[in-house]
């Protein structure tokens, strides 16, 4: 249960990453 958590929060803070490297991905492709 503990190590099923612990792999939640890893993927959480993946897919918050993922979010973040989009959002200046087209931040800058915007800007050009």
């Amino acid at each position: 249960m503990n190590s099923l958590l612990a792999t939640f929060e890893l993927m959480s803070l993946y897919s918050w990453f993922l979010f973040l490297f989009f959002f200046f991905f087209f931040y800058i492709k915007k800007q050009k």
